[in-house]
């Protein structure tokens, strides 16, 4: 009545707007059953206890099913909020807050969107409200919050889970979110821990009290800085470009990788270092393109000369990691 002319007669565009609320209440029976049947089929029932919450969790890591449970679990809550408050919608509140608290687990466990928060946004603001107040009253912000492996409760909350798998996964996909977070940093390094983890994934695979031992030793690895090698090289902002100009020798060139055995690499970082330092501490260096340009071919040349490398493309390809490095570490190297 609201949107109606004098005549009785509604705009095309409000009434292709209107909706039989009796249409929205049988598509919320389809919709919630929609969105159980991908864990029901799997052998899952979801259900408000921590084993069940933990299965559902390790049944979603599968990413092509996690974006079908999300896509049928928002229509489902898009349906409920459009019944609330009506009595209909009351039978399904208690899942719509079970299905929500699974969504919010699977989406920290895997650190959907970065850290995987809490992203109230996903939800109309009755069925949010119903989620907020669920989180509240079971702490669920706290006991679940995305927790980052150098976090000093990291262990704690670890050791908190239902069991070695869920603690497997929680590591592997905490690691992987700090390697990704990371790696441009420093990439030989990450890349490295990188190849750690998947060597350790692909030998344990099943094995989840070994693969915990073996994960909690590698993440004790990425929350401690690297051992002094006695380069006197600075870990923040020399060890990185250390580390791609160790990577350029090639392991099927060298057998040995490591600074002690290549003083030359060394000094040479130095060198590369203090000079990109000189270059990128200007302001506008970022926004020129000659200028970065000017000190990718610098870096080339030096490589070249250095005779440490084999071919002048090695050298091109390394001097761009150099340029891209050092844009990354702009603040550390420039302080």
């Amino acid at each position: 009545a609201a949107y109606a002319a004098p005549d009785g007669s509604l705009d095309d565009d409000v009434e292709e707007s209107l909706h039989d609320l009796t249409e929205e209440i049988g598509r919320l029976s389809d919709r919630h059953a929609r969105v159980r049947h991908h864990l029901t089929t799997r052998g899952v029932t979801p259900a408000d206890d921590p084993s069940s919450i933990e299965a559902c969790v390790a049944l979603l890591e599968d990413p092509t099913l996690r974006a079908a449970f999300d896509v049928d679990l928002k229509a489902f809550l898009t349906s409920l909020d459009i019944v609330l408050p009506r009595p209909e919608a009351r039978p399904f509140i208690g899942d719509a807050r079970l299905l929500a608290r699974i969504q919010i687990e699977v989406r920290r466990r895997y650190r959907d969107e970065g850290d995987g928060g809490f992203n109230p946004s996903l939800y109309r603001e009755k069925v949010r409200q119903l989620v907020d107040e669920h989180i509240t009253v079971l702490d669920l912000s706290g006991r679940i919050a995305p927790v980052r492996i150098t976090d000093i409760d990291f262990p704690a909350r670890v050791a908190g889970l239902t069991s070695d798998r869920a603690r497997a996964s929680e590591m592997e996909h905490a690691a992987r979110h700090h390697i990704r977070s990371h790696i441009d940093e420093d990439p030989a390094r990450y890349q490295k821990l990188s190849e750690r983890l998947t060597e350790i994934l692909e030998r344990l695979d099943g094995q989840w009290e070994q693969l915990v031992l073996a994960l909690d030793g590698l993440i004790t690895d990425m929350r401690t800085p690297p051992p002094d090698d006695g380069t006197g090289l600075d870990p923040a902002t020399e060890k990185p470009f250390l580390g791609i100009l160790l990577d350029g020798l090639g392991a099927d060139d060298v057998d040995d990788l490591s600074a002690e055995a290549h003083p030359a690499v060394v000094a040479l970082t130095r060198d590369v270092v203090a000079h990109v330092r000189a270059d990128i501490d200007d302001v506008g260096f970022w926004a020129s393109a000659h200028r970065q340009d000017t000190l990718r071919r610098w870096l080339k040349r030096e490589l070249d000369q250095s005779g440490l490398y084999g071919s002048l493309a090695t050298c091109d390809q390394m001097a761009t990691r150099l340029v891209d490095l050092a844009r990354t570490n702009h603040r550390r190297l420039v302080g």
